[in-house]
């Protein structure tokens, strides 16, 4: 099945939603905000939700502090999606599907003929209208900013071999269906009949009449039905793919003579909370006094999941926050470095009122 949803995927590339499932995911477990990875059987394993409230917190992760959110679900009214690399194609309807516009069972025995160079083709028929829901705005980053700050407890738990050879997805957009049917064929550089006739012959045109499953089924394509509890399930989706590694200590690499340098380490602003988690103070570290498990993980952000603008968008957000970070680093360095307690109360409170103050602030603790 595994081998099936990446030849599926692959084959359905061109299509420009995210990646396409050929296993659905029940949307319970693969919503906007879930993370986690695919199982050797091409089923998504959730571990948490970042934007479920408490979720972290009750799956052992710390809160998540961003102020993300979702967009209001949209309709989306696809009929069929199918691979479009193909070479030549012929069309041949052998009849029944006018009539399946007058509520008869479609047809399917329209047959479709392929002539192409890569390996297999695939199809998908989403009979009633899909719901799509999407994270509002670039997420990306933020993300990774938890991902790293519970680097320690992902790959301390159970999941740990999973996330280092399968990689942490976040999920950002999800396209749900209450059911739907997909067809993938295998085959190279030869002459295909793959019986994709519903997918490029009109669908839309003939509409969907009773009994279009049980036909459906009949020609050997997987159908798929949601039960209440899968609350829909997910064809297609989008998001971003993560390789968390941890560092192995002391640089293997040795450094040539030529190649040092004399560094010079700047203190770092460190946020001081009581014990009811409220900011209090910033105080000066010494970089070297920083615990090791700080940086013992390192991060990188697979966004192939993503469309061309939202990318783009996710790049130009993380430079912006990158920036927002370093001012607020030195701010937080004049905060500390101040003599007058009422004064550097003052400062402090007035940092302390911007709306997203908390989030950054959890990255100098």
């Amino acid at each position: 099945m595994a081998q099936n949803n990446q030849i599926y995927q692959d084959l359905m590339r061109n299509n420009s939603e995210g990646r396409f499932l050929f296993n659905p995911a029940p949307f319970r477990k693969l919503r906007p905000g879930s993370l986690g990875y695919f199982d050797h059987t091409g089923t998504f394993i959730e571990i948490t939700n970042i934007l479920e409230p408490g979720r972290p917190q009750r799956d052992g992760f710390s809160a998540f502090r961003s102020p993300l959110a979702t967009e209001p679900p949209r309709a989306r009214d696809w009929k069929a999606k199918h691979s479009a690399s193909v070479q030549s194609q012929h069309a041949r309807v052998t009849g029944g599907l006018s009539a399946a516009g007058a509520g008869a069972p479609i047809d399917a025995s329209a047959e479709v003929k392929n002539k192409r160079e890569a390996s297999g083709q695939a199809a998908l028929i989403t009979p009633c209208e899909l719901v799509e829901e999407r994270i509002d705005g670039p997420f990306t980053t933020v993300v990774k900013e938890w991902v790293l700050g519970n680097g320690k407890t992902l790959m301390g738990s159970v999941h740990r071999e999973k996330i280092k050879t399968q990689g942490l997805w976040i999920v950002g957009v999800t396209y749900v269906t209450a059911e739907c049917a997909m067809k993938l064929t295998a085959g190279s550089s030869r002459e295909i009949d793959v019986g994709l006739d519903l997918a490029v012959t009109g669908i839309g045109k003939a509409g969907f009449g009773t009994g279009w499953s049980e036909k459906l089924d009949s020609e050997n394509w997987e159908v798929h039905r949601a039960t209440e509890e899968d609350q829909g399930l997910v064809v297609a989706f989008a998001g971003a793919k993560y390789e968390v590694r941890m560092f192995s200590g002391l640089k293997s690499t040795p450094l040539k003579e030529t190649d040092i340098t004399q560094t010079i380490a700047f203190p770092e602003p460190r946020v001081i909370r009581d014990e009811n988690g409220n900011v209090t103070d910033v105080q000066l570290v010494d970089a070297q006094d920083i615990p090791s498990e700080e940086s013992e993980f390192e991060c990188e952000c697979d966004m192939a999941g993503l469309s061309e603008d939202q990318i783009a968008a996710e790049k130009a957000y993380a430079k912006q926050q990158e920036d927002r970070k370093n001012v607020l680093k030195w701010e937080l360095i004049e905060i500390a470095k101040m003599e007058n307690g009422e004064e550097k109360r003052a400062v402090l409170n007035r940092l302390l009122g911007y709306d997203d103050a908390q989030y950054w602030l959890t990255m100098f603790e």
